[in-house]
């Protein structure tokens, strides 16, 4: 798990602060920042993560889904981490390895 903060940490630099939310999910908050820089660099982590590494001698293959959400400055915190976790729920169901933006149709 240290390795593969640090290896998100060194794409992020100073753009984007990483946190752990649960067993095998992270939030990243980014500084006031377009969209497409965002995806851009989730684009970069989903890319260095799908692949193979050597796990204490074990060959694991690794997949990385994410979920975007762009909040404004009225939501609170509980909303703006449902949006993204809803986003978050259709990469996963949808494909793996991929982003998914949050939009309105994704309400429930």
């Amino acid at each position: 798990m240290r390795l593969f903060c640090k290896k998100i940490k060194e794409i992020l630099k100073d753009e984007g602060i990483l946190f752990r939310f649960g067993e095998d999910e992270f939030l990243i908050l980014f500084k006031e920042t377009d969209i497409k820089n965002v995806e851009n660099y989730i684009q970069k982590i989903i890319d260095k993560f799908n692949n193979i590494f050597e796990l204490e001698g074990k060959e694991v293959f690794v997949t990385l889904s994410a979920g975007v959400y762009k909040s404004n400055k009225k939501e609170g915190l509980y909303e703006i981490i449902r949006r993204a976790s809803l986003a978050l729920y259709v990469s996963k169901n949808t494909g793996k390895s991929k982003l998914t933006i949050f939009q309105k149709k994704l309400k429930k």
